[in-house]
C-alpha cells in the first residue's frame, strides 16, 4: 500500500496531497495555500526567508509568479516550524495525545526533512 505524506509538516495522509486536501497537521491545503504570488510573500517573516533558506530578492528578481511550488513548500514549513509546529486540528482520531515539537521531528522526517537543520 502507497503511503502518502503532506509535502510541508510530513504527516501520514490518506490520500494524495493533491487539490483541495487539507492536512490535519500543520492546515495547508493543497493548491491554496501553496499557490503564493509575489503580493502575498509579505505574509512571511524574515525569519521564515532565513529557515527556508529562500531568497526572497532573489525571488522577485526572478519574477516569477506564482512561486515555484518546491519553495512555497519550504516557505510554509518554515512557518510552521517558526510558529512551534502546532497541531492545527483537534480530531481525537489524529492527534496524537503527546504531540510536540518532539513528534514534529519525528514526523517531518517521513518527508527527509532534519528540524534540527532549520533551527
Amino acid at each position: 500500500m502507497e503511503k502518502y505524506y503532506c509535502p510541508i509538516c510530513g504527516y501520514e495522509l490518506k490520500e494524495e496531497f493533491s487539490i483541495g486536501i487539507i492536512c490535519p497537521c500543520c492546515g495547508n491545503e493543497s493548491g491554496f495555500e501553496d499557490d503564493i504570488l509575489f503580493d502575498e510573500l509579505k505574509e512571511f517573516s524574515s525569519k521564515d526567508f532565513k529557515v527556508a533558506k529562500v531568497d526572497k530578492d532573489e525571488l522577485i528578481r526572478k519574477s516569477i509568479e506564482p512561486i515555484p511550488i518546491k519553495i512555497a513548500y519550504r516557505l510554509l514549513r518554515a512557518k510552521w516550524i517558526n510558529k512551534g509546529c502546532k497541531w492545527t486540528y483537534n480530531s481525537k482520531n489524529e492527534r496524537p495525545k503527546d504531540w510536540g515539537i518532539e513528534k514534529a521531528k519525528e514526523q517531518l522526517k517521513n518527508i527527509g526533512v532534519d528540524i534540527d537543520n532549520y533551527l
